[in-house]
């Protein structure tokens, strides 16, 4: 299963990078003439971006009967009388996929860990926040709120000590 999983993540680098090329050839060529259109055809290219891996695995989880580099079916390879030593060693790449495996996974949960915590801190930030917004400001946003039709309250809290604007929902 790591090799499946390893392979997976290998040939989705090419895969979504094929996958980009194409829509940015499509957004390019045909220029889609509405903002919705292009929202769809970049959604239709995550989607895309998001199966073309899964599909790999499955493809990949369903050859039992694949050498560990995941290239040669071994029957293809070996002869019914033929002895199965007499394949080529594991090669380095071989070697390396549970490890390719580790770190993405490890990258994964270190990545996600960050975006948690910068969350709670924007989150602990901002209801600590003593001032309020200058009154033109929250007229302002209730007038947008109404011709918007946004059905939740916007809340403007300045939040001390932040490099730049964040904007977040009311929790």
């Amino acid at each position: 299963m790591t090799y499946a999983i390893a392979w997976s993540l290998i040939h989705s680098l090419w895969q979504d990078l094929a996958i980009a090329v194409a829509l940015a050839l499509v957004l390019r060529v045909f220029r889609p003439p509405s903002a919705q259109a292009r929202y769809v055809a970049a959604c239709l290219g995550l989607l895309l971006m998001l199966a073309a891996p899964v599909a790999t695995f499955l493809r990949l989880r369903e050859s039992a009967a694949l050498s560990p580099s995941g290239l040669f079916p071994r029957a293809a390879i070996a002869l019914p009388d033929a002895d199965l030593s007499a394949l080529p060693p594991d090669t380095l790449i071989d070697r390396l996929l549970p490890w390719i495996t580790a770190a993405w996974l490890l990258g994964v949960v270190v990545l996600s860990m960050r975006w948690i915590v910068s969350w709670a801190w924007l989150q602990f930030r901002i209801r600590s926040s003593r001032s309020s917004a200058p009154p033109q400001l929250q007229a302002m946003l209730a007038t947008l709120r109404t011709k918007l039709q946004v059905s939740r309250q916007v809340l403007v809290r300045p939040a001390d000590r932040l490099a730049s604007a964040h904007a977040t929902a009311p929790g």
